[in-house]
């Protein structure tokens, strides 16, 4: 009399129907002793396994080429790959000055070298005739640098008088002191101020 029928019982336990529905809403069934996972929960998973997996191989090789081809950039002194300190059209102008005449700094350090090596000789004729060389090139160096400073102020205050020098002798000085193959950007103009082809 108040007992249930066999069919509303199997309706109510029937794990495939439970299964089924909990399938339509799009939420897989939790294991047991585990929480339903949510909509969003369910959502995110199954993006995440969506994502594409990156080689790692792939993703340096990539990372070199960027900096590589960031690099390239920099030394053919293109302007959005330079750095702050070589940026703007005082600092380009400056360059080109300095990379189209011949400047006694270039010797600083081939010099330094030899007077370093010469050090080494027990000889003390040849120890004395390094610091007279030393003592000559420092002089050569610093009267062609006032040359170098005096020259290009003024160029600048004829090309660019509106533009701010400030800082620029001590870049134009340290471009010079730098042997040519190893400046950065590179020379893009010969000595005697003709364009550098490229090979």
């Amino acid at each position: 009399m108040f007992g249930f029928k066999s069919g509303s019982r199997k309706e109510t336990t029937d794990p495939t129907t439970s299964g089924s529905s909990a399938d339509e809403r799009g939420v897989a069934a939790a294991p047991k002793g585990r929480a339903t996972p949510s909509r969003k929960e369910s959502e995110a998973a199954r993006k995440e396994r969506l994502k594409p997996t990156v080689d790692k191989r792939e993703a340096a090789r990539r990372d070199r080429e960027s900096r590589s081809k960031q690099r390239d950039s920099m030394m053919a002194g293109d302007e959005r790959a330079l750095m702050p300190r070589d940026q703007g059209p005082v600092r380009r102008f400056a360059r080109t000055y300095v990379d189209s005449r011949r400047n006694a700094a270039e010797l600083f350090l081939p010099g330094a070298l030899l007077i370093l090596a010469l050090g080494f000789v027990k000889s003390e004729a040849v120890k004395a005739a390094s610091l007279w060389i030393w003592l000559a090139m420092v002089i050569i160096i610093a009267i062609d640098t006032v040359f170098l400073m005096r020259g290009l102020n003024k160029a600048l205050r004829e090309q660019m008088p509106d533009e701010d020098t400030k800082g620029n002798a001590f870049y134009s000085i340290m471009r010079a002191l730098q042997v040519r193959p190893l400046r950065v950007p590179k020379c893009q103009v010969k000595v005697g101020g003709a364009p550098v082809t490229k090979r």
